[in-house]
């Protein structure tokens, strides 16, 4: 099914996207704006379950660009919008206990579960829902037979939701790559959806389509887009009650304030105490009732430098904080009222509002008069061998470093590992119009942004020019690439006092370590999808690969490959075999289209060179994985046949699929190489490579007997 160009009329081109109720929020103004009548149901499931209101709201976005993408008419368009956002409205039914519930649900809470589609269409009902409405809800909740699902919008809404419930994590599993969601969505097309549609949508998803995105802002209201991600273009919806947000301001930050043992003081804008919790009073000497509401002065405080020498206003981390609009510290010493001078970490945090104007300053006091000073020196050295001077954040060489302990801990554990990588839009163009020190200023605000928001075990690290890359540890795709739209939207809120007080905007992408991976591809991989982000628009988050998540049943049989590889083989060497060095079949369900694709990136990542290609094969020079220390990286010749075949499942009624078939073969390019050992294992690595860039399935012998060859 090929979806024709769309094209932006002159009207849509023209047209301007109306505000009202501007003091809303987001959320609020798309409700009224396209749900009109729905609204009340909408804002109780919001009320009753947060995330089912959000993955409601993420499938409506997902159904509006699909429809966009097959030219629907404006109707269907509408139709499926509505359908999307009110298709789980029957869970304001189920109890509390069981939406809720971690762990799997039992007979009886999954029969409360299913009745909830009753329950939304009895509501949906009563309040004057049209029958066609009606019926495309109920039938998006059945499973594809090819007969029972004559509605393309029913089937359309099944997929959206199917792939934003894989690709969104859950409390009992963690979120799937659009790679592996799609891989699932192809294994049970046929079964559970529509096959033609299913490759339809593998296309949307894949395809690089900007017009798309300027389609979805003439429709929706602006601000949605621009503050919003879905895993279409990276939304994640936030639908919080505002009451539940005033007890957590009220209550829940109270009690956390007061039992920090670090000191931390409130200010306004106009730089006035408005709070200092009982660590303050105990770091400082001074009582909050003495201080709240006074003007905020480093002598309020008696701060020195180091030095004991005065702190003048340029050498302030609060006056260096309100410059660059992000977090400054400094160590400093404290005149206590006793006499004594107090070292201290001293950290300024500015605050901004929705309208990115100045709220105020967090200011927090770390008492470091404990601190050994050898550490401290250490610690300073260190930071001189390793940071960038700059952004102070981690240099290349720490990075090539780092990158290569961070493959190897997920070699030996398994434990899911993300790469991200980003820059700043339109870096040169703010060199060139405000001058290279607001450039550097720029890049200082938004390392900050990056390193503030990184966990303990992250490393943030300037790659080059105005590029930087995250390791994120313990963290998987879905994980990665919500906490990359959090710092894409951060980014984004933030003024850059050297560039006039406007904000700028960055693109991120963002993949996870896979098996087979070093540190070369999956930064590559991270810088492909960076690039496809940049080319697609700017200010937006792409992933690219299926992650480690799906295949980590591969890991036995990695193992046992790698002991296979130590055995002893100067026979084959004194032979002279052109036997490969490792050979496999794999079946891959996504598109012939998408999966050449995902080839095509395989060559690029791994900086193969490509030697022939014909329709159905290639052949490529390929340089062997990071090995052990010490190992060369070894040249290798690998041959890949590629070709459309069907699958017939078994079962009371034969289902034919189809499905790609590669075969690969990868031989040494010297024959007669004595580092046979380091060969398989470098091969191996490859292997699974390639098999996590298609999403493949390995051939075994029951899957051969179900393949059909075309004549």
């Amino acid at each position: 099914m090929q979806a024709s160009p769309v094209v932006l009329t002159p009207e849509m081109q023209n047209a301007t996207v109306a505000q009202p109720n501007a003091g809303l929020s987001v959320t609020d103004r798309l409700v009224r704006g396209r749900l009109g009548p729905y609204a009340g149901l909408y804002y109780a499931l919001r009320a009753k379950h947060p995330p089912t209101a959000a993955h409601s709201l993420r499938v409506a976005m997902g159904c509006s660009k699909w429809a966009m993408f097959r030219n629907l008419a404006s109707s269907k368009q509408d139709e499926l919008e509505i359908a999307g956002l009110m298709h789980d409205i029957g869970k304001i039914g189920v109890p509390d206990r069981v939406l809720q519930k971690p762990e799997a649900l039992d007979r009886t809470e999954q029969s409360s579960m299913a009745n909830s589609v009753e329950i939304g269409l009895e509501m949906l009902g009563a309040i004057g829902t049209s029958k066609e409405l009606l019926s495309l809800i109920a039938t998006s909740k059945q499973p594809f037979d090819g007969t029972s699902m004559r509605s393309d919008s029913a089937s359309m809404l099944k997929i959206v939701d199917a792939f934003d419930s894989m690709t969104t994590a859950q409390v009992f599993r963690p979120a799937l790559s659009r790679e592996h969601a799609l891989e699932e969505l192809c294994l049970k097309a046929g079964s559970q959806f529509d096959p033609e549609l299913v490759r339809n949508f593998a296309e949307m998803v894949f395809q690089p389509r900007p017009e798309l995105e300027q389609l979805i802002t003439l429709r929706w209201l602006s601000e949605l887009i621009a503050d919003q991600n879905s895993h279409f273009a990276g939304m994640v919806v936030s639908t919080g009650s505002r009451a539940v947000d005033n007890m957590v301001d009220s209550l829940f930050h109270h009690r956390l304030l007061e039992s920090l043992k670090d000191g931390a003081i409130y200010l306004d804008a106009q730089g006035k105490v408005l709070s200092w919790n009982r660590a303050a009073e105990t770091i400082s000497g001074r009582s909050a009732v003495s201080v709240l509401h006074c003007n905020w002065s480093p002598k309020l405080l008696g701060l020195t430098n180091e030095d004991e020498s005065p702190v003048t206003q340029d050498s302030c981390p609060l006056v260096q904080s309100l410059k660059t609009c992000s977090k400054q510290s400094a160590r400093m010493k404290l005149a206590h009222p006793s006499g004594k001078l107090v070292q201290i970490e001293f950290s300024a945090i500015p605050l901004f509002s929705a309208e990115q104007s100045l709220a105020g300053f967090v200011i927090l006091l770390h008492d470091d008069s404990r601190e050994n000073d050898l550490v401290r020196r250490m610690e300073t050295l260190h930071a001189i061998a390793t940071q960038d001077p700059l952004t102070k954040v981690a240099n290349r060489n720490e990075l090539n470093r780092r990158l290569e302990e961070f493959v190897e801990e997920f070699k030996s554990t398994g434990s899911p590992s993300a790469v991200i990588m980003c820059d700043i839009d339109y870096f040169k163009r703010i060199n060139d119009t405000y001058s290279h020190q607001a450039g550097d200023d720029a890049l200082i605000t938004f390392a900050s942004i990056l390193r503030e928001s990184a966990r303990t075990d992250d490393l943030v690290a300037r790659y080059g020019g105005e590029e930087f890359v995250i390791l994120c540890q313990g963290c998987d795709i879905g994980a990665a690439h919500m906490r990359a739209e959090e710092l894409r939207k951060r980014v984004e809120r933030t003024p850059v006092p050297a560039i006039g007080g406007k904000s700028m905007t960055s693109s991120f992408g963002v993949t996870e370590l896979q098996l087979g991976d070093d540190g070369d591809t999956a930064v590559a991989r991270a810088d492909r999808a960076l690039m496809t982000a940049k080319e697609t628009g700017r200010n937006r988050v792409v992933q690219m690969g299926a992650g480690s998540s799906w295949n980590r049943a591969e890991k036995n049989r990695e193992a046992k490959a790698e002991v296979e590889a130590k055995r002893s083989s100067w026979l084959n060497w004194f032979a002279g075999s052109n036997e490969p060095i490792e050979s496999r079949e794999f079946i891959s369900a996504v598109p012939i289209e998408v999966a050449i694709q995902k080839l095509e990136g395989f060559v690029s990542d791994h900086k193969a060179e490509l030697l022939s290609n014909s329709e159905n094969e290639i052949s490529i020079r390929v340089v062997g994985g990071q090995g052990r220390r010490g190992e060369h990286r070894i040249a290798m010749l690998m041959n890949v046949k590629i070709l459309n075949v069907q699958i017939c499942t078994n079962g009371r009624s034969k289902v034919y699929q189809n499905r790609t078939k590669f075969s690969v073969a990868i031989h040494p390019v010297k024959p007669r190489d004595r580092r046979q050992s380091v060969i398989e294992g470098q091969a191996h690595q490859i292997m699974l490579s390639f098999q996590a860039y298609i999403v493949g399935q390995e051939i075994d012998e029951n899957l051969k007997a179900s393949i059909i060859l075309p004549r």
